[in-house]
């Protein structure tokens, strides 16, 4: 691959809550939604470097995380609403229950980034914050996601080896 400027263009957010899961239009971003990849390392510590005193001979891969960041000029509030419903039990407004468990919960979602260039789709999902202004001139919320590998792509938990992180599928 060449090196080349690359230009995503305007990006649609759409996630899986629909009938079954089905994508939604959330609206469109500003300025493109922020990827931050987080993967989770443990050292491994070895005598030839001076035991546990010493710095590490290797690190082990434990998973990855993505952290998503999306701030809307157009959205569709409805979809918005469902987003927060999602967590806490079927209504937006109202607290969920301490100690339920996202994934296990099916309290997850999909998130498909979609610009035309380079689509990105991250199948598991949980909202980390929504931050909403109610402004008098025109409101930009912004969403923030955590994807997690822990499901198959099609719904069903895979723990470990196996999860999709994200793939370019936009159906």
């Amino acid at each position: 691959m060449a090196v080349a400027i690359v230009v995503h263009g305007a990006c649609q957010i759409q996630v899986g809550t629909g009938s079954a899961g089905a994508l939604e239009s959330l609206g469109w971003t500003i300025d493109g939604p922020d990827e931050e990849y987080e993967p989770f390392y443990g050292e491994v510590k070895g005598d030839q470097n001076g035991g546990q005193e010493g710095p590490p001979i290797d690190w082990q891969y434990f998973g990855e995380l993505v952290h998503l960041r999306l701030e809307f000029s157009r959205f569709d509030g409805a979809v918005f609403q469902k987003l927060q419903a999602i967590e806490r039990g079927g209504t937006a407004g109202t607290i969920g229950t301490p100690g339920d468990l996202m994934f296990s919960g099916g309290k997850y979602t999909r998130v498909l980034l979609n610009s035309g260039v380079s689509p990105i789709n991250f199948p598991s999902c949980i909202i980390n914050r929504a931050q909403y202004s109610r402004r008098t001139k025109y409101t930009q919320p912004v969403l923030e996601f955590t994807a997690a590998g822990l499901t198959d792509g099609a719904g069903s938990l895979v723990y470990g080896a196996g999860g999709i992180l994200y793939n370019s599928s936009t159906s």
